[in-house]
């Protein structure tokens, strides 16, 4: 692989050192050599100067990084706002506050599965509503189970018309894989969600916590102690296999089925695995994590 290197004191310088590395090269910029690096510098180099920006610049008869870095801060503060402060270390070589801190190591964010689309049309039918959420929610599931992972919380989020969104999350009892189990959550969540009067744009429902089965996977799902036989997980099983087999808009189950009065689907069956993203035609595919 081809690699290209670009070493500074500052993001910034770095990202620009890297720029004039390309392609396959290395080049540091040591510290306190900043100023003679940038000075003759176009300003399209500059992270931060796009075009608009670039063109306001050069009405000020201020073409490269240098000319940029001699006008005083406050100057480019009173005329660009914050931006004009950072625009005007990033130009001297200094560290910008959104450069400060580098963190070299996060922690790695637990498995999820998500999906959410954007309806049709703005609404405030909470029929359109909660049959969607329940279709998200079970293609959310058929997917935890296909890859052997149980979920131990679901989140329901909404947006509204005017892009303000609600999230709420829950745990779910014992495990998360049967679609019962989430659909009875996600319809206790989405009411409480939805607070405003103002209609729906968008609708997701994410599985959170996801571990990969124990027990499970050998068919000895642990029981409550006067539970009988698991009916819901051997129906998810059925359901599932249909839809693999004839796609996933074939059964449609729960508060869902009130979507075919509006919502085209599909059930051509697909030749591939993976055929449970045949379904509802969605204004907006479905987001998987």
């Amino acid at each position: 692989l081809d690699v290209s290197i670009g070493i500074g004191g500052t993001r910034a310088v770095a990202r620009i050192a890297l720029a004039l590395a390309k392609p396959g090269g290395v080049l540091e910029v040591r510290r306190g050599e900043e100023a003679a690096f940038l000075g003759d510098l176009p300003l399209r180099y500059l992270p931060g100067v796009g075009g608009r920006t670039r063109k306001a610049l050069e009405r000020f008869n201020l073409r490269t990084i240098g000319d940029l870095g001699a006008v005083p801060e406050e100057v480019l503060e009173a005329t660009f706002g914050r931006t004009g402060v950072t625009l005007s270390r990033r130009a001297r070589g200094l560290d910008a506050e959104l450069d400060a801190h580098v963190v070299g190591e996060r922690a790695a964010k637990r498995p999820t599965i998500s999906r959410e689309t954007s309806l049709a049309a703005d609404t405030n039918d909470p029929c359109v509503v909660d049959g969607m959420l329940s279709y998200l929610a079970q293609r959310a599931c058929a997917t935890a189970r296909d890859r052997g992972l149980v979920a131990h919380a679901v989140s329901v989020r909404l947006r509204y018309a005017d892009f303000k969104s609600s999230e709420m999350r829950r745990r779910l009892p014992l495990t998360g894989q049967r679609d019962e189990d989430v659909l009875a959550t996600v319809r206790t969540l989405w009411p409480l969600c939805w607070q405003r009067r103002v209609k729906i744009r968008l609708v997701g429902v994410t599985l959170h916590g996801l571990k990969q089965q124990g027990l499970e996977r050998r068919g000895e799902q642990q029981l409550e102690l006067l539970e009988a036989v698991d009916v819901e997980k051997h129906l998810d099983e059925a359901v599932d296999q249909i839809r693999e087999r004839h796609g996933f808009g074939s059964v449609v189950r729960g508060r869902a089925i009130g979507l075919l009065k509006t919502v085209p689907t599909s059930t051509q069956a697909s030749q591939q695995k993976g055929s449970q993203q045949k379904g509802f035609h969605l204004s907006t595919p479905a987001c998987s994590k």
